[in-house]
């Protein structure tokens, strides 16, 4: 789930590069650098030498090296013309130059993708490309130059620009820059970068810089990293902001990683204010580098603290809604705000959603329900109600901590009421949301609150609280499996599996099993508005045609999670699926659906006996790698977590089963779980394997504790029974 979406749209100027050489002049700005203006400052200011090129010996048994990573923006806001607010240039180059130092590297590299109208790690929208340039060329380890032809470097994929890379080999270097201008035409004005410095790669010469005119307000934030950006008035109303660092380690881990809590990282705001270096010139308040502030949260998030008065008709519905529904009972206030908030969620979300979805790709149609909007109706109902709330603005847990985030747009928000001494929250919604549950990317995250003593938007506070965290035992992902053998050919397996999900782990699997459609009709029969779309309401062929899409659609998921479920690939056939319930109302908690398989490739025939892969039926579980074995970085996961399985295999009769003792696991501890075994009861063989996460934080102290649980567990795939021939 996409928590937020910061707007990113660049602005372009620049002027002189790093370096320069006197027998050749470079323009004074980058968006006037020709084709060879590019080659020269890369392939000639800044030339590969090989006999220059001095790295930690250490570096060799890595998979590559980055000898050279350097990215340059230009930023540049021309004034109001016509019907746009401002034109936007934006001049972006990036050089970069791998040594390739085995086959992995060697397959990670032999294509280079980006994505049109993308400059680093954040897209521009509605960009008009003036020009857009990729030089490539392979430096062999003799020294030959192979420069690869412009003709065949940028062809589209699937809305990505595919980069093919030929006769690229190991011990290669790779050495390639992308050069991109834009005119962009935007109400919103600013550019938010932010990167880590540690990569799946080491990095020898790090260098980026961003320029700007004196109309720009910069601000830079690492965190308690120790990185220092250096700025300089380059000429009169001219500014450059750069950060050069060299031998920068890989990244020590990249499983369950969150790299901006674990290294050194770079957040870069640059906003157009005019005059605001010119102003602050000489002063020493050129960067802001405290990140977020009170002033911004309390600026940012005002507007959603008050209730909507536009709200009084539809909470008037509502009421009217819960007279109907419940008549004379009486109901606890818990219960009428979690009715409340499928009511609004209906209305401002579901409601339309079969019709939003059909008219996605219609450039025409646009249909805003803004979250304060929302907001607002919930908080003119907790007014009602007479329930205290406040609003908590936080952000995702790989995103670091909040006093790190560098612009209010990067944040997001929940609104926290307290009934009977007990926090709710109300997240905003989208189709799937729940009542009092929040996304798991911002469990157990420091905020900041925003309340008022006297309940009035003018007299706003903030202060800092922490988000509660799940217990692992409240998410957990339960399989249920009988297993048969084909009849005519024992090496194929008939498998019926029941799956329940509950907590954060349905929404792993929401989005793929549920028949969203029939939810949202059965929804508007719960709430008595229009089944749009509906076959009993639009018998058109092209609304028959999206019907079947999605079902289509839908089926292609359930095969994928099939697949992904038992991890033999092709080796499983989906034969039925069906959902049981949706995990999206006030009566289902859980998501549960069904789906049978055959499969094949887990049975082997030897003479009279049969092999089987029971350790395969718990479907894939994680193994680490020889690498992984030690471990300096803290562990940062999703969420506190459970797996159950219980698998019966009918054993067909004829046979006796051999090698039950290899299935016992019993590992407990404070980090995990694991307790697996084999039972036969009559003809009946059960498979128990369980494996709980306790915590969505471990220390790195504690790996070893966690490689306790983890090992055993990536190890019960291999164990294996024997079906042996009675006599």
């Amino acid at each position: 789930m996409k928590l937020f979406t910061v707007l990113v749209f660049i602005l372009g100027i620049s002027f002189s590069a790093f370096a320069q050489e006197e027998e050749y002049s470079l323009p004074e700005y980058l968006e006037n650098y020709t084709e060879k203006d590019v080659k020269h400052y890369c392939w000639e200011i800044h030339k590969y030498d090989k006999d220059k090129v001095d790295y930690p010996k250490e570096w060799e048994n890595q998979s590559a090296v980055f000898l050279r990573y350097d990215e340059q923006y230009e930023l540049e806001v021309l004034e109001p013309s016509g019907i746009y607010n401002y034109r936007l240039k934006v001049t972006h180059l990036a050089h970069y130059r791998i040594k390739i130092l085995d086959e992995a590297a060697l397959e990670n590299f032999s294509e280079v993708y980006y994505i049109k109208g993308a400059h680093g790690g954040y897209k521009i929208e509605g960009d008009v490309r003036e020009i857009e340039r990729m030089l490539i060329k392979i430096i062999k380890p003799d020294g030959k130059e192979v420069v690869v032809d412009s003709k065949d470097i940028i062809e589209e994929d699937n809305g990505q620009r595919k980069v093919a890379v030929p006769n690229l080999e190991v011990g290669d270097v790779l050495d390639y820059a992308l050069y991109t201008y834009d005119l962009t035409y935007s109400f919103f004005y600013g550019l938010i970068d932010q990167f880590t410095l540690n990569r799946g790669y080491p990095i020898k010469e790090f260098r980026y810089a961003v320029f700007t005119d004196s109309d720009w307000n910069v601000q830079f934030t690492s965190g308690e990293h120790d990185l220092e950006l250096k700025e300089e008035k380059v000429e009169f109303d001219r500014f450059s902001f750069k950060l050069e660092k060299d031998n920068i380690e890989k990244v020590d881990a990249t499983r369950w990683n969150y790299y901006y809590r674990s290294g050194p990282y770079v957040r870069m705001y640059v906003g157009y204010d005019k005059g605001h270096l010119k102003n602050q010139a000489g002063k020493g308040k050129q960067l802001h580098t405290s990140a977020l502030e009170t002033d911004d949260i309390l600026k940012k998030y005002r507007e959603y603290y008050a209730g909507d008065r536009r709200a009084f008709n539809e909470y008037a519905a509502f009421k009217g809604y819960l007279k109907r529904k419940y008549k004379k009972e009486e109901i606890s206030t818990k219960k009428t705000l979690e009715e409340l908030y499928y009511y609004m969620r209906h209305h401002f979300t579901n409601k339309h959603y079969v019709y939003d979805r059909y008219h996605y790709s219609d450039p025409n149609y646009y249909r805003k329900l803004t979250d304060s909007e929302f907001t607002g109706h919930i908080i003119f109902g907790l007014d009602r109600l007479k329930v205290p709330y406040d609003i908590i603005v936080v952000v995702t847990r790989s995103s670091g901590r909040i006093e790190d985030v560098i612009n209010s747009n990067q944040t997001d928000y929940l609104i926290r009421a307290k009934v009977d001494g007990e926090y709710i929250y109300f997240y905003r919604p989208s189709p799937y949301t729940r009542f009092n549950r929040f996304p798991y990317q911002i469990e157990s995250t420091e905020g900041y609150v925003v309340e008022s003593a006297t309940g009035k938007s003018r007299n706003l506070t903030v202060k800092k609280a922490m988000l509660p965290s799940t217990d692992y035992k409240d998410n957990v992902s339960k399989f249920e499996t009988s297993i048969t053998f084909k009849e005519d050919d024992m090496k194929v397996l008939n498998a019926s599996t029941k799956a329940t999900h509950s907590g954060q782990q349905i929404e792993s699997y929401q989005y793929d099993v549920v028949d969203w459609m029939q939810m949202i009709w059965d929804e508007n029969d719960l709430y008595k508005t229009k089944r749009w779309g509906h076959a009993d309401v639009d018998k058109s062929e092209d609304m028959a045609n999206f019907r079947q899409a999605q079902e289509d659609e839908r089926k292609k998921a359930f095969e994928a999670m099939a697949r992904d479920h038992f991890d033999i690939g092709d080796n499983t056939k989906l034969l039925e699926y069906k959902t049981l319930t949706t995990a999206n109302t006030t009566n289902d908690h859980d998501l549960q659906y069904t789906f049978d398989c055959e499969l094949s490739d887990l049975v082997k025939k030897v003479g009279p006996n049969y092999v089987l892969k029971a350790g395969m039926l718990v479907g894939g579980q994680l193994i680490l790698d020889e690498d992984e074995m030690e471990r300096d970085v803290d562990v940062y996961m999703n969420f506190p977590r459970g797996y159950e399985y219980k698998i019966d295999v009918t054993i067909p009769e004829g046979y006796e089963v051999k090698g039950l003792s290899n299935f016992t696991n019993d590992v407990d501890n404070e980090t995990g779980t694991l307790k697996s075994s084999a039972e036969l009861n009559g003809n009946v063989l059960t498979l128990s394997f369980v494996k709980y996460y306790k915590h969505n934080f471990e220390l790195a102290k504690n790996w070893d504790k966690m490689k306790a649980f983890l090992t055993p567990g990536g190890e019960f795939l291999t164990k294996e029974i024997l079906l042996k021939k009675k006599k």
